[in-house]
Formats: structure tokens, sequence, C-alpha cells
């Protein structure tokens, strides 16, 4: 008979096994009390009677249910083993879904296939393909039936949140970057740096998320987070440029500029912000322009002040840099003089005599040294101030006032003095300070020297604890930097 596309169920007696069948347009199907003759089923026949059909060996799956997993694009053998098929018919079904009955094709996807009889093929899997597969034979009762579950291994594919990969934030607030990662299995997510550390000093961490508590400006940059599953070996990876917002902070490369008549001064200084800086130069609170002996230069966060053909009466004294952005200003001041540098002691291990030293010292000066000034005493031994507490002293400090060379202008002064009447085998310190036109330099660094050409004694001290030796160190340093200080703090302002 021709019909139009007509679903209908076939039932078998005794409800042994019922087919469903689509019928199509132009489709001729005849049914001869069985089964259509064009429907490519080839059943056995029927029983003749009750008695053959209740002693007939029921069937019997023999496969397990299983999980199989593939990935996009491989193919899958669903396995239904079965035993004493006979007049019984087996089902493929996803879900409510028949894909076969017995040896017909129900679906129309191309991809799936029946092997082997009752194994169902599925080539070139795809993401949606996942889920329950059940092979069934319908008896009375209760059907016989496996479940095959197929889960699809899907690469990972991962993206920024938020997706155009640019998180801004502001200093001193807490940050929390964040990648969606997708895939099957769940991917595992793995946070760099480019070209820098973590901050927590990590090159990597493992984490869904990555947590700065206060971020600042070293925590800025590209961060990159990379997802995993073992899929194909394949890796996704994403990026996040995290900005910080911050007011302008300044670093001096010095906050003292040695300079003299007709020379160059550079004033320099680095300066970080976001929103990048505004910056202006003042001398004392006078806004510089350029000029024909001033000129400003900027490189990256690198600004300089460069300041030509000095004149000693008026281009001495305080500048500053002031940076400005939308977040607040911030100032640092540089001094541009032409007092000499701090001395830097030169003299050799081998200067001491038993009762003598000759001490050796450079200073850096555009003007001639008129004097310098050398302060030095012995160094005491220990001494014990309390139960619990020992000193090292000194003696009184000894000033001794050398004259400099009027006549010599080059940049770089050397001056020796030997001391005499010293004790022997003794400890000394001294330091020294230069004065030229401009005034009197800072005080050099602190020099040792010993008489009889020796290192320093060990000395045997009684310490009653541990605890108790850290607390006499400790008060030891504290009382002989404060003595020090005080000392020549009142020399200086006596002279």
């Amino acid at each position: 008979m021709k019909i139009g596309m007509v679903r209908f169920r076939l039932r078998a007696v005794f409800g042994l096994f019922s087919l469903t069948f689509l019928c199509s347009p132009g489709s001729s199907y005849e049914f001869n009390g069985g089964f259509p003759a064009s429907s490519g089923l080839v059943m056995d026949k029927p029983p003749k009677s009750a008695h053959e059909l209740f002693h007939r060996p029921l069937p019997n799956i023999i496969s397990r249910g299983e999980t199989i997993r593939a990935a996009v694009g491989e193919k899958v053998t669903l396995p239904c083993e079965i035993k004493n098929l006979g007049t019984f018919v087996q089902v493929w079904q996803k879900g409510d879904d028949v894909l076969t009955a017995q040896s017909l094709m129900v679906t129309p996807d191309p991809r799936f296939h029946l092997v082997s009889k009752h194994n169902l093929q599925i080539s070139s899997i795809r993401s949606q393909d996942a889920g329950d597969y059940t092979c069934k034979i319908s008896m009375m009762g209760e059907p016989i039936l496996i479940t095959h579950t197929l889960e699809i291994l899907v690469p990972p594919s991962i993206r920024p949140d938020p997706p155009d990969g640019n998180y801004v934030v502001k200093k001193g607030r807490r940050v929390e970057l964040r990648c969606l990662a997708s895939g099957n299995p769940d991917p595992t997510i793995t946070w760099s740096r480019q070209n820098n550390l973590l901050p927590s000093g990590e090159k990597a961490r493992v984490s869904k998320t990555l947590i700065i508590d206060s971020v600042d400006r070293h925590e800025a940059g590209t961060y990159v987070c990379e997802a995993t599953n073992g899929v194909g070996n394949q890796r996704a990876q994403a990026t996040i440029q995290l900005q910080v917002l911050y007011p302008p902070e300044i670093e001096l490369e010095t906050d003292r500029v040695h300079s003299g008549d007709n020379k160059e001064a550079h004033l320099t200084c680095l300066i970080h912000g976001n929103p990048t800086p505004k910056v202006r130069w003042y001398k004392n609170s006078m806004l510089l322009d350029p000029t024909d002996t001033i000129r400003m230069t900027s490189r990256a966060n690198r600004y300089t002040l460069i300041l030509n053909s000095i004149r000693s009466g008026m281009d001495f004294g305080n500048y500053s840099c002031v940076a400005e952005n939308s977040l607040g200003t911030f100032k640092k001041h540089i001094e541009v003089h032409g007092r000499p540098t701090p001395a830097v002691f030169r003299s050799l291990p081998e200067a001491g005599g038993r009762e003598s030293y000759l001490l050796t010292w450079t200073v850096d000066s555009y003007s001639p040294i008129e004097e310098y000034r050398l302060l030095y005493r012995q160094i005491q031994p220990y001494h014990q101030v309390s139960d619990d507490m020992l000193l090292q002293g000194g003696g009184d400090w000894t000033n001794v006032i050398i004259p400099g060379n009027p006549n010599s202008y080059s940049f770089n002064h050397r001056q020796s003095y030997e001391i005499t009447n010293l004790k022997q085998d003794a400890e000394y310190e001294c330091l020294v300070q230069a004065r030229n036109m401009f005034g009197w330099s800072e005080a050099s660094r602190i020099f040792h020297f010993f008489t009889g050409k020796r290192g320093p004694a060990i000395r045997d001290l009684e310490w009653k604890s541990n605890s108790e030796s850290s607390l006499m160190r400790r008060s030891q340093r504290t009382l002989t930097i404060v003595i020090f200080h005080v000392s020549v703090l009142f020399l200086i302002h006596w002279l």
C-alpha cells in the first residue's frame, strides 16, 4: 500500500517484541502475516506452538555496561554480544531515540553502523554524541539490556575574564585574576607571568584563580593562564594584561650633585606613575623652562635636568622635580653644590709603623682644597659597665687641621698625613673632612687602622648565656654608635 510519512508500531504475538517503522512517500511495504518484505529485517520463523515458544532458550547479553571515553574525531565501538537471540529483536537506543532495530538502521546519521551483527560503531565522534547508549532485547516482563556511557574527551579551551583580557585596578586593592576553561575532563589551570616571576616569587602556580592581596606597580604586567587536560597533549593559553593605577613615585640617583664654575650638572629623577605623570622642574619655588643653559630630557621613566655652564653664584642651590597625575602629586629635592665630595681613604695595609701611621685619602672638587680636618682616636679595650653589659670605648678625639693646596685646580685631590706618637700595637679610628671656597664636605666613612702592622686581637669575653651575650652585643653596638656620634657632633660644633 502507498502511504505518507507514518510512524506505527507492530507488536508480535505474546508481546515478545515490538518495532517502530517509518514509511516515506513512494515506499511500498507488504505484510504477509510477518514483517515488511522490504524492511531489511531477516527473522526466523515464528514458533509454531506455545510449547515451542516457552521452551526455547532465552537470549542473554554477555557484554557488560561500561564507561567509554573517546576524543572528538575518533571512532568508537559500543559492544553488545548476545547469545540465543533467536526471533527476539535487538534495539540500540540513545535515551528515548531508537538508533537500530535488529539489522535496520533507524537513525539517518551515516556515522552510525552495526558491526559484528550487534555492536554499535560511531565514526567521527562529536561532542554532542556524549550520553547513555542502551542495547535492549524486549521480552515478556522486563527487557534485557545493558547501558554504555559515552564520554567525549574534549581538548581544553580557555578565555580570559574579562573577555578583552584587560584588568585595571588601583594600587592597594585586592586582585583576583580569573580565566574560564572548558574541556573534558575538566582542565587544570596553570598561572605564569611573561618575563617575570609571579608576585609570590614562584615561576608558576596551579590554581583556578590568581589572587594578589594588595597590588602595586611591581605586580603590573602580562599574566598567562594555561589549560591542560591530557587530551591530545594540547595546551590552551590566554593572557590578562594587569594595569595598576597609582599616584607618582620618584626615586633619585643622588640627592646631591657636585659641580663647579663653567661645568655641567645632570639632575635625574626616576618617575613612575599610571596614568603617566606630567613632570615639572623647579629651582626653589621658581618654575624652570628650557633656555640656552637649561635642557630637559626624558627617556622612558628617566627625567633629567641638564644645567650647562654652571655659574656658582646663581646656579648652585635646591632644585626639585614634581610629578603629577590624576591620582596625586609628588616631589623630591636635589641640591647642586660646589663643596668637595666625601673623602675616601686609600691607605695601604703596610702603612703602619710601631708608633705611627701614614694616612692617605682622595677628594673630588672642581675648586682647590683649602684645608682638611682630621679626627682620630684610639679604640680602648672592652671594659665592664655592669654585670650584664660590656662596652668598647674610645679615647678622646684628636683634631688636626691640615692645609690644602690652593693652587691645585685638578678635579681629584690626593692628600697624605702621617700620625705620630701613637701607642704601639693599638687600634685607632679616624675620619676626615675637606673644605673649599663653597664650604666643608660631609665627613668620610670611619676608617680603622693599627700600629705595629697587625690586625685586631681576639679578645676572650666572658658570656654568661646565649641570651645575655646577644643582649650585650646589641647594647655594645648601640652605645658605641651613640657615644661616637655625640662626641663627633660636639667636637665639630665646638670647632
